[in-house]
């Protein structure tokens, strides 16, 4: 076995114990970059050179950490200003029992789409829905399915989005461009599974439990907690840079939580870097802050650390000989 097949064979070794073991798999990739490291210090590269390597594949994803920063205050500070339960308390009551997993989709997709976070989305509506649901008796398992289909909506397609930025950022192109041409190839299947949502019949129901004091009875739901929302969208609208229509929604909540909501400073701090703790009986809107996002920026950190280890050592060279030969009879989209 050559010594390139050993490292990969480490790596992956490296991965599959710790899917295993439920370790995070922050471990496996830091072991990764340990093994592929090495690999280019035994091929006589010096530790300046191999820093080096792994700075070339960072220096390509910066715009996206500070993305990550930016959704990680933004969903913080959307809980603290009462966005998003605003939102969520006047969107249910249009939720038609007869054609329940419609609206499932048809809101968790709307949701998702303001604030790009397919987590965010579950971890507050998606909750919401799968309480509604096992208390009116429909089939939690096709709840779930409608919820995840709608939070990726935007995940995909939503300019806020982390994904729809990472793939900008690796490939050097227009945020707005890309969603648009996502949009064209999504509008399809958005239909297609609206249509199999309305003709499902396991998705209808009498009666849906009554909800309308569902945040409103410990909240303070003010018309001023859609000043977020509004400084995201008109900014959208006119196709500002994504970071700047992050900044001015999250300065548009910070103001929301301090004076409306009547949060202290140091509440508000705590919030942003930790996550917002809602009071008691409302667990499901906790969470958000730059802790939440941090699991998520090491894994791309480490993996685009990785690149120009990869490209100088010639790791993968004989993995993409192999595709090119198949691309050629299979065709790229086969191959891929």
């Amino acid at each position: 076995m050559s010594m390139n097949a050993v490292v990969i064979s480490l790596f992956l070794g490296g991965l599959a114990l710790c899917i295993i073991s439920g370790a995070s798999l922050l471990w496996a990739l830091a072991f990764g970059l340990l093994c592929f490291s090495g690999h280019a210090f035994r091929l006589g590269f010096r530790p300046r050179e191999i820093v080096g390597l792994c700075g070339r594949g960072v220096r390509t994803i910066g715009n996206i950490l500070k993305i990550f920063v930016l959704i990680g205050l933004l969903t913080a500070v959307w809980r603290s200003a009462r966005t998003i339960p605003y939102i969520i308390h006047h969107c249910l009551p249009w939720v038609d029992p007869a054609h329940f997993h419609l609206w499932v989709f048809l809101l968790c997709s709307l949701l998702s789409l303001l604030l790009g976070t397919s987590f965010g989305t579950a971890s507050t509506l998606g909750v919401v829905f799968m309480l509604l649901a096992r208390t009116a008796g429909l089939d939690p398992l096709m709840t779930a399915g409608a919820v995840m289909s709608g939070i990726y909506v935007g995940d995909r397609s939503s300019p806020m989005s982390s994904s729809a930025a990472l793939v900008c950022a690796l490939t050097g192109t227009s945020i707005y461009d890309n969603v648009r041409l996502m949009w064209r190839t999504s509008l399809l299947p958005f239909f297609l599974v609206c249509l199999v949502y309305v003709l499902l019949p396991s998705a209808r129901a009498e009666t849906l439990p009554h909800v309308d004091g569902l945040f409103a009875d410990g909240l303070v739901l003010d018309a001023w907690a859609l000043l977020p929302a509004v400084f995201m969208l008109v900014p959208l609208l006119l196709r500002w840079d994504v970071k700047k229509i992050m900044a001015c929604s999250i300065l548009a909540g910070c103001v929301v939580s301090l004076t409306v909501q009547q949060m202290s400073p140091a509440a508000l701090l705590r919030c942003l870097a930790y996550g917002y703790e809602p009071p008691a009986g409302m667990e499901m809107l906790a969470g958000g802050g730059l802790l939440s996002m941090a699991q998520v920026a090491g894994i791309v950190l480490l993996t685009s650390a990785y690149a120009g280890l990869l490209e100088a050592t010639g790791l993968l060279d004989g993995l993409s000989s192999f595709c090119r030969r198949l691309s050629l009879r299979l065709g790229a989209f086969r191959t891929t």
